[in-house]
């Protein structure tokens, strides 16, 4: 949708949309934008979304006043670096960028998926949980499974 440059993706980027174009009027005529797994998203790429939305409606606010709905999970598949270190992978995140600091975050703290009444399911959610925040990796990097799974 926002024509977000692969190949050359840097801190100056922006995307391939053109004022006088069909994807310019749509995205001016655009109140709010929905945009699912940003943890897996460079942060080159939000910032290059901001600018294209400046240039095209002649808006120097956040993403021109536009709502930006930015959904993800960063327990989840971060950005692909090639070669990268964990500190690259870590670097290239929405966090890092300077529009992290103009964020309002929002969190679900009920799991909708999760049927309440099934308790193998309750403490499976809460393993994976562990995982991602890395309590259950033991010191030689494994994960340590119940016996029960």
């Amino acid at each position: 949708m926002f024509k977000i440059p692969i190949d050359d993706l840097n801190e100056n980027s922006v995307c391939g949309i053109y004022k006088s174009t069909a994807r310019a009027d749509l995205l001016q005529a655009t109140a709010a934008v929905i945009w699912d797994k940003i943890g897996a998203q460079y942060w080159y790429a939000v910032e290059a979304v901001n600018q294209t939305f400046h240039d095209i409606c002649d808006d120097e606010r956040l993403f021109a006043g536009r709502t930006m709905v930015l959904g993800g999970d960063f327990l989840q598949t971060l950005s692909v670096i090639p070669r990268g270190s964990c500190k690259d992978i870590v670097d290239s995140t929405m966090q890092r960028s300077r529009l992290w600091e103009q964020v309002e975050i929002l969190r679900l703290i009920q799991n909708m998926q999760l049927d309440p009444a099934n308790a193998d399911a309750h403490e499976f959610s809460h393993w994976l949980l562990d995982i991602g925040h890395g309590r259950t990796i033991l010191e030689n990097g494994q994960v340590h499974f119940p016996q029960h799974m």
